[in-house]
């Protein structure tokens, strides 16, 4: 039995006191700062906040801080490095420590603030006001093959709510794959159309692009609107063609890529933006977009996401929006039969997918990489490649691609290798549920927000204390004292997003 590089303390009876002062702290390090000069560091660091000449400000008023039975900053900070050795220590591992619990709270209410505040910078510009008539929205619905889920009308009210007013439309809808996002985004469409402005519709891929123009062209044909189409795969003399039609006001929708946000791009009069799946673009692209509105003002913006957002974490990442759920599936839609199989029942498989083209059927076999936005209702069969690399909210957008149709649709997870515990658990989950937004929450909890979002990289909700699954129960009085704080210290809140958050208001753009 052997310790390498041990760290220890000489001491003797006498000296026993200096083990029992506080519980020795360990902190997360990087190769080259060994734990021992950290602590040193840090130590240091705590000594000159102790000393009564160094200012340091409470920014959330003690009057508020003390119903809440919690510390001083402060105190809170030097309770975290020296905590007392009589500690219950489950209680810091949970992180239910007062201390830990005022430090939580107050990285979460900057985020929250710093999202009002953007919010607020957002609305104290002007939008155009639609008309609230709806001839051409009638006249679709009439057309569609099929009813409206009271879910989708419940959102397409929601949406000409918004823009029937001079404050511009922040809003997000939230739909499971397969739950009519697209007609609801058309039903936005035409109320702009209708007003006489222009629509700019972005998907951040090429052929969840195609696949919008598509579905969009065949409905506006048929209601004599001009739809446009814009990537950057299109041939110069097209492009030349179609950015004529678009300045003159001859294009009314127009649906692309990030071409759609590019310099040379003008609109005559942009006044609604639509985004799916916008936590794929980044901050200068949406921006970009946003300032191609109409005389100088704001276009509205409808953003959509079939990647389901469970609602603590709706409340942060997109706390400057709106919230609109499609969470009604259309009738005649066939559940989807889930399988988990090994590599090695390959054979099984391929002769599984022989048996589906046999009867006329179609099946996806996917590999990591592929497009969302297909769509083919007699595909029935989805069988899933190295599942086990996948995230599960991945794993779900891509099974929903399946079960379109009235055919009853299965998809085979197929793994390679032994698969680890935390691999099983998600494999399971996508086994016994269909339920995205169940589904989002177990993907939230093992992956962590940035993961979930697609924002990784971005600075987007990058928390350093504060768990968005750990801490939920704090949101309420989170957005209570953000109330209290917006309106008797206002001057405070400044202070408190620049603290926390690195780039002030820039992350929530992305």
């Amino acid at each position: 039995m052997e310790i390498v590089h041990p760290e220890y303390l000489l001491t003797n009876e006498k000296k026993n006191s200096l083990l029992q002062d506080k519980l020795t702290p360990v902190y997360p390090i990087t190769e080259g700062v060994p734990q021992k000069s950290l602590r040193k560091i840090i130590d240091q660091a705590i000594l000159k906040l102790s000393k009564e000449s160094y200012s340091f400000n409470d920014l959330i008023p003690r009057q508020l801080i003390k119903p809440l039975k919690l510390p001083s900053l402060k105190n809170a900070i030097f309770e975290l490095h020296n905590p007392s050795p009589t500690t219950d220590k489950s209680i810091f591992l949970n992180a239910k420590h007062p201390a830990q619990k005022r430090l939580i709270l107050e990285e979460l209410l900057a985020h929250h603030l710093s999202m009002r505040q953007l919010r607020s910078e957002v609305q104290s510009n002007s939008a155009p006001a639609f008309s609230s008539s709806s001839n051409l929205l009638d006249t679709f619905k009439a057309q569609l093959p099929f009813q409206l889920t009271n879910a989708q009308s419940r959102v397409i009210k929601e949406i000409q709510d918004n823009v029937c007013c001079s404050t511009p439309m922040l809003r997000l809808v939230q739909g499971d794959v397969g739950s009519g996002k697209t007609v609801v985004a058309m039903a936005a469409a035409l109320q702009a159309v209708e007003a006489d402005y222009q629509v700019a519709f972005m998907a951040p891929t090429e052929m969840l692009a195609e696949q919008h123009f598509e579905n969009i062209s065949n409905w506006t044909e048929k209601l004599d609107i001009n739809t446009g189409w814009l990537s950057g795969k299109v041939k110069a003399s097209q492009r030349k063609s179609t950015l004529e039609q678009l300045l003159i006001g001859e294009i009314q929708i127009l649906v692309g890529t990030h071409a759609l946000f590019q310099s040379e791009v003008k609109y005559q009069k942009l006044g609604l933006i639509i985004i799916d799946e916008q936590h794929r673009f980044g901050v200068h692209q949406r921006l970009a977009l946003k300032e191609k509105g109409f005389g100088g003002g704001t276009p509205h913006q409808l953003i959509m996401t079939a990647t389901p957002i469970p609602r603590t974490l709706a409340m942060t990442a997109y706390a400057d929006l709106d919230l609109s759920v499609i969470d009604e599936l259309p009738k005649g839609r066939q559940g989807i039969d889930t399988v988990v199989i090994p590599e090695q029942r390959r054979e099984q498989i391929i002769q599984r997918v022989n048996e589906a083209c046999n009867s006329g059927r179609q099946a996806y076999w996917v590999c990591p990489v592929i497009e969302v936005g297909v769509d083919v209702p007699n595909a029935s069969l989805m069988i899933i490649d190295n599942a086990e690399r996948l995230g599960l909210s991945q794993l779900h957008q891509l099974r929903g691609r399946v079960g379109r149709g009235s055919i009853k649709s299965s998809c085979v997870l197929l793994y390679q290798g032994k698969l680890s515990k935390v691999g099983k658990e998600r494999l399971s989950i996508m086994r016994e549920t269909n339920d995205g937004f169940a589904i989002a929450e177990k993907d939230l909890e093992i992956r962590g927000p940035g993961e979930l979002l697609g924002t990784k990289q971005t600075g987007l909700l990058q928390l350093r204390i504060a768990d968005i699954t750990r801490d939920q129960y704090l949101f309420p009085i989170v957005e209570d004292l953000a109330n209290k704080i917006t309106t008797h210290y206002p001057e405070n809140i400044q202070p408190l997003i620049n603290r926390w958050l690195n780039h002030g208001l820039q992350y929530g753009n992305v």
